[in-house]
């Protein structure tokens, strides 16, 4: 996770999906602008690219902002947007498990904003990808900036393959994984 200063104006927002070649959309963003969540001075902005199907993506579009909004406003616990963030991805991961998504997922890429102290702090997971666009202006000129404030975590990376084996995760180099062929035809 990575933390910048970011303007305390948020001018625009933006969404446009594409289905790509598949039957049926699986991606879903969140759009909470500031005063949308009830610590007032942030906002949150992300999107869940779903695979094998849009139940991890639904999930997570519909009850990760309200994991951040219970994490902004835990009194008990001065936690920094950071811990914030993954504490309600780690409750997210739960939840999807409880409910049985095992074949099915969704990378993230998020932007939380804090207007008050002009902080901006992104996570994410997969290849899903954060850009930030910045208007410098220069006496009469005015330049468009854009930066990555993300990199990919793909498998074949040597570094994030041995992250992920060290962490316990197996690495499967097909589609969706079902239980038999995860097991070997044994079933689970």
């Amino acid at each position: 996770m990575d933390q910048i200063m970011a303007a305390t104006k948020i001018k625009d927002i933006g969404i446009s999906t594409a289905i790509g070649d598949r039957q049926h959309q699986e991606g879903r963003y969140i759009v909470c602008k500031p005063g949308a969540l009830s610590h007032t001075d942030y906002a949150l902005f992300a999107v869940c690219d779903g695979h094998a199907g849009a139940t991890a993506s639904d999930h997570i579009s519909q009850h990760l902002p309200r994991h951040i909004d219970i994490g902004l406003n835990d009194a008990s616990f001065d936690k920094s947007p950071e811990e914030v963030i993954q504490d309600a991805i780690r409750a997210e991961d739960d939840a999807l498990r409880d409910l049985g998504c095992l074949s099915t997922g969704s990378t993230l890429a998020l932007a939380l904003v804090d207007t008050k102290k002009n902080v901006l702090t992104t996570a994410d997971l997969g290849d899903s990808h954060i850009l930030l666009g910045q208007i410098e202006r220069d006496g009469t000129h005015k330049t468009n900036r854009i930066s990555r404030l993300s990199e990919a975590q793909k498998p074949h990376d040597r570094e994030e393959r041995h992250r992920i084996q060290r962490a316990g995760g197996v690495i499967n180099h097909g589609t969706a994984v079902d239980a038999h062929d995860r097991w070997g035809g044994r079933g689970a």
